[in-house]
């Protein structure tokens, strides 16, 4: 039988896969594989996994410990053909980094679904989204380069964090363009945007945070001026800024600020 593409693992290519080729090739007269990915071993401190070592992590217990995002994020971070080492400090790492990548995917989730929106930030960010699409896209093309493709979108996300630290929210059709790059790329691609509930449960930090402002609002029109600083500095340790304006009190991330 002919495959489009034969997968294995590095150390079967000699015997296995060339006597494979052999066999089959000799039966049927017709190129065996077109093409062949052979991956990496999976290490735990430098030694290969396996049954007979007792020393295998299974999914199962990866998931107990970490979303399933985060384990597709700290396995696509090494090329396929590289050896895996697994590890606690080094999903915990990749963990980190998924966070940063994701986070600004999150906060323009939310300005959607709650239809905030500034127009007058409107700017041309096309350039940059489609500079990202490219730079994936050829990334991905060069033997499925993930850690590349990876780089890429860590790029966008500082682009996208610089613009949001400037402005309380961004124009509707920039949003929906922003959207659907991380659908499309980090979503569909490569499966490492946040599920539906931990989306949720951002919306939910959303609400407290609307709901300690207006508390902070009534402790200033009160002259308590010691309960409302208590909550700005609160929040403000947490990430979040707070902008008092004629209009009310609003509030944004704070790109600069990472979590213990």
């Amino acid at each position: 039988k002919n495959f489009d593409i034969h997968g294995g693992g590095l150390e079967n290519v000699f015997p296995h896969n060339e006597c494979e080729i052999a066999q089959s090739e000799a039966i049927s007269g017709k190129t065996f594989a077109n093409y062949w990915l052979h991956a990496g071993s999976l290490t735990l401190s430098g030694v290969k996994m396996s049954k007979s070592l007792g020393n295998s992590v299974t999914i199962q217990d990866a998931l107990n410990n970490y979303p399933a995002e985060v384990i597709r994020m700290f396995i696509l971070s090494s090329h396929y053909r590289n050896p895996i080492d697994y590890s606690p400090e080094a999903v915990d790492a990749a963990h980190r980094g998924w966070h940063r990548l994701i986070g600004p995917s999150i906060t323009i989730k939310q300005f959607l679904k709650n239809k905030q929106y500034d127009q007058s930030s409107v700017k041309d960010f096309s350039s940059t989204i489609n500079d990202t699409r490219k730079h994936f896209i050829d990334a991905m093309n060069d033997d499925f380069n993930a850690p590349k493709a990876i780089a890429s979108l860590f790029d966008f996300s500082k682009s996208v964090n610089s613009l949001l630290s400037k402005h309380s929210s961004l124009d509707h059709t920039t949003l929906d363009s922003i959207d659907n790059l991380y659908n499309d790329l980090a979503g569909t691609v490569l499966g490492i945007l946040p599920s539906e509930t931990l989306i949720t449960d951002a919306n939910r930090d959303n609400d407290l945070i609307e709901m300690l402002i207006n508390i902070r609002n009534n402790s200033r029109n009160k002259k308590d001026f010691t309960t409302s600083d208590e909550i700005r500095n609160g929040l403000s340790k947490l990430g979040i800024i707070l902008e008092d304006t004629q209009s009310g009190t609003t509030w944004k991330n704070d790109v600069n600020h990472t979590s213990d």
